[in-house]
């Protein structure tokens, strides 16, 4: 599905914006329904699949997150995205076969104020599978100022940053490069059917959103296989990402 000279922009700068349709728009169209559906009833999720949801405050905070949606609606795996973007990854990894190991889809209400800097390798306690590959894919056209990502080139090659952790105004933890650090990266408008694609060392961000609507990603991450994992880590592969928030 990629290009050769689009491989190698991946390999060398740690990203890849896939700035033309490549994804089928009624695969996106079809998994932006049902994400739609599940954040209807965001307010009733368990914590552990929609962190800050509160029953008792009946409005939604400006960055929503629903984590694992492949658990809560199965149909979603079924959606050829997901077999085209496994394919990407696999080439990309060099790998015959590789494991979704989370996903997670991100709401950006207007207004919403920019995610800050962050490496995804430094977001979760027991720490991500080094060989993987993460797809930002949005639901709908993205320009860069409705929240589009934002990435910083060759920072795949570094080791992690110093993060700090900090709490946003709904209560939800989450970890960003020290404010303070300067950092310059790079975005691009993306239409419907085009993705961006990152590895876990990579820094990077998404802008505010200020655009008139709500700006609607989902997030899959692909790497070795979940028995693979378990020799790594030692742990149960439904372990990743407990505890923190991934947002972009």
């Amino acid at each position: 599905m990629l290009t050769v000279s689009e491989v190698d922009e991946f390999h060398n700068q740690g990203f890849l914006f896939v700035d033309h349709p490549v994804l089928s728009v009624a695969d996106v169209l079809g998994a932006r329904q049902v994400l739609d559906a599940l954040f209807e009833t965001w307010l009733q999720l368990p914590r552990r699949f929609a962190p800050g949801a509160d029953p008792l405050n009946a409005t939604h905070p400006t960055v929503s997150e629903i984590k694992w949606p492949m658990a809560l609606a199965p149909e979603l795996a079924r959606i050829g995205l997901v077999a085209d973007c496994r394919a990407v990854a696999s080439e990309l990894l060099a790998l015959k076969r590789v494991w979704c190991h989370f996903d997670h889809a991100i709401y950006k209400s207007p207004g919403s104020e920019a995610v800050g800097w962050h490496q995804d390798r430094a977001l979760s306690p027991t720490g991500l599978l080094e060989r993987a590959v993460h797809f930002w894919i949005p639901l709908h056209d993205v320009a860069p100022d409705r929240g589009g990502m934002m990435f910083v080139p060759l920072s795949q090659v570094s080791e992690v940053l110093p993060h700090e952790l900090a709490e946003r105004s709904n209560g939800v933890k989450t970890k960003a490069v020290r404010p303070e650090t300067a950092i310059v990266g790079i975005t691009k408008a993306l239409p419907l059917g085009g993705f961006s694609i990152h590895g876990p060392r990579t820094l990077h961000s998404s802008a505010a959103n200020n655009g008139a609507d709500v700006r609607k990603a989902w997030i899959l991450q692909f790497g070795v296989g979940p028995w693979a994992a378990v020799r790594h880590f030692s742990i149960r592969p439904l372990s990743f990402g407990l505890g923190l928030w991934h947002a972009n």
